[in-house]
Order: structure tokens, then sequence, then C-alpha cells
């Protein structure tokens, strides 16, 4: 599955790295791309939808069991420091980014540590 959040993976640029069966879901789409889903789905045997209805508490503990057993796996692409926020703003506004950017957030002990 590929998760499109920002509008930048358009299905005929992903659809070779989309396994038989495997799903593009666009977070974030314009009308074209939600107008076209459908028959890029019936064309390809490939799920392309916007369209996830209503999450429950299931739908998290099965995420969870993925992650926990290795059947789920984040591309990271870069982390960076809270503070270093703004940075990791401008490399992803770049475009350039193939994968998750994450923040990490230090505990009360390691700011303690630091001080």
């Amino acid at each position: 599955m590929i998760v499109d959040c920002v509008g930048n993976a358009p299905f005929g640029h992903v659809e070779g790295s989309i396994s038989p069966g495997g799903a593009l879901l666009l977070v974030v789409g314009d009308l074209r791309a939600m107008l076209r889903s459908r028959g890029e789905s019936r064309r390809s045997g490939k799920l392309v939808t916007w369209n996830v209805g209503a999450p429950s508490a299931d739908h998290l503990a099965h995420l969870v069991s993925l992650a926990e057993s290795g059947g789920f796996r984040a591309v990271v692409d870069r982390s960076f420091d809270l503070a270093d926020i703004v940075e990791a703003h401008r490399f992803v506004d770049t475009g350039r980014k193939r994968g998750s950017v994450v923040l990490r957030i230090a505990s009360s002990e390691e700011d303690a540590g630091r001080h």
C-alpha cells in the first residue's frame, strides 16, 4: 500500500511500486484523481481510493498487530529533532522526500540530562 498524504504520488507514477492486489490511498487528492480512481482500479486490479471509511478500535488493533509482527513497515526518509522543525519543513517542501519525515520529541528525562 502506498499512502499519498500530500498529493504528489499520482497512480501513473507509483503503479509499478504497488504489488498485485495492493492499493494507493489518496489522503490528499484533487477532484481529477478522485474521479479517475475507479477506472484506474478496474484497469489495473489495484485499489485506488480516497475513501477509507470510518476507522475503529479494531482497525487500530489490526495495525498494531501488523507493526508488532513486522507485517507493516513504515518508510522513513529522515528524522529531525523537534528543535529543527523549520529545517524539517524545508526538506519536505523540496518535494524530494521518499518516505515519512519524523520529528523526535525528547522525553523529560532526556531534557533533564541536557541541563
